[in-house]
């Protein structure tokens, strides 16, 4: 039961809500008019469930004039951050304010939106062209492509997508596809050392894009500890199988002679994948394609890689047309 004040307007909670909720007044404010302080107030306010503002909400209702006389002008500002899409430590200059939180304070006086870090940083900044071309895109995270993202549980954090391999047309043939006005400028080349050798491989990444969200939940979700897997409503095209085949795909003739010499193995390295994962693919590529494959035991990864059935090589090859670069040529027997 709650008590009766010596303050006769903050028994009537009706009266509370009107001067608080809808004519926006501050608990100090409401509390010179009660001749009380604002403690009393928002004690009162509590017991009744009247819900108080947070602080951010409390200064888009009190007037406070900054010391810069432009952060005083919302439609200015509002001009400045959104229309303009200057950062604040660029409105800092302008308004000749010491820090950029001055003009974070103004933004949230006025009630306009203050990007997160992510928005923050790839707001204004000139693009990379990156296009998600989902047959390239996923046929290369099938492979050794993957994407990677700064903080694995925020909405806010945006990954990149990247892609690293050692023949130079081949990262060519996959950024004109997803980079198609700037993938000169996209591909580098870096030095890796393996076995004691300096090998030189040449890469591509895209910058932090909020599109590419939705695909990073998919492939590398919480439940499987962020780890790369297969995602279900994957829908496998040739440009998929040929993306993949060229990533990690290999082929070999059989030893021996005659018509054995002749036969064609044709394996995809997907050990990374689960036993599931490797099913779903196989459905997949039976059910599209009638590609018929077997699992091929190894003892790494998750113990298994797809291998295509001898007799189903040339609808393979069929399905995923010639060989577009010079440097895998030897894949295509």
């Amino acid at each position: 039961m709650i008590g009766k004040s010596k303050f006769a307007k903050l028994n009537d909670p009706e009266w509370l809500r009107q001067k608080y909720i809808d004519e926006k007044l501050s608990s100090n404010q409401i509390a010179e008019m009660v001749g009380t302080t604002g403690n009393n107030v928002t004690a009162r306010m509590k017991q009744f469930g009247i819900k108080a503002r947070s602080q951010s909400e409390a200064r888009q209702f009190v007037k406070i004039d900054s010391r810069y006389d432009l952060l005083n002008n919302g439609e200015w500002l509002k001009q400045k951050y959104i229309d303009e899409k200057k950062s604040t430590k660029e409105i800092c200059k302008l308004v000749g304010a010491k820090t950029a939180n001055s003009v974070r304070q103004a933004l949230i006086k006025f009630g306009i939106p203050v990007r997160s870090v992510s928005d923050g940083l790839t707001c204004n900044r000139e693009e990379d062209g990156f296009t998600i071309d989902l047959p390239v895109m996923e046929g290369s995270l099938l492979g050794d492509a993957g994407l990677k993202v700064y903080n694995q549980n925020s909405d806010l954090s945006y990954p990149h997508f990247y892609k690293k391999n050692k023949y130079y047309d081949h990262v060519c043939y996959v950024a004109k596809s997803l980079f198609p006005v700037k993938w000169e400028e996209i591909v580098e080349d870096s030095i890796h050392k393996c076995n004691g050798k300096e090998l030189t491989y040449f890469g591509i990444r895209s910058l932090c894009c909020k599109d590419l969200l939705p695909h990073y939940r998919k492939w590398y979700p919480e439940s499987s500890g962020f780890k790369k897997v297969v995602p279900r409503d994957l829908v496998l095209t040739p440009g998929h199988l040929l993306h993949w085949f060229m990533d990690d795909g290999s082929s070999h003739r059989r030893k021996g002679y005659g018509r054995r010499s002749k036969q064609i193995v044709i394996v995809l390295c997907s050990e990374s994948f689960s036993r599931e994962d490797h099913e779903f693919l196989q459905d997949q590529m039976s059910n599209r394609f009638g590609i018929r494959t077997h699992l091929q035991k190894v003892k790494w990864g998750s113990g298994y890689r797809i291998a295509i059935s001898q007799s189903q090589v040339p609808l393979f090859y069929d399905t995923i047309g010639s060989c577009p670069v010079a440097s895998l040529a030897y894949k295509w027997k």
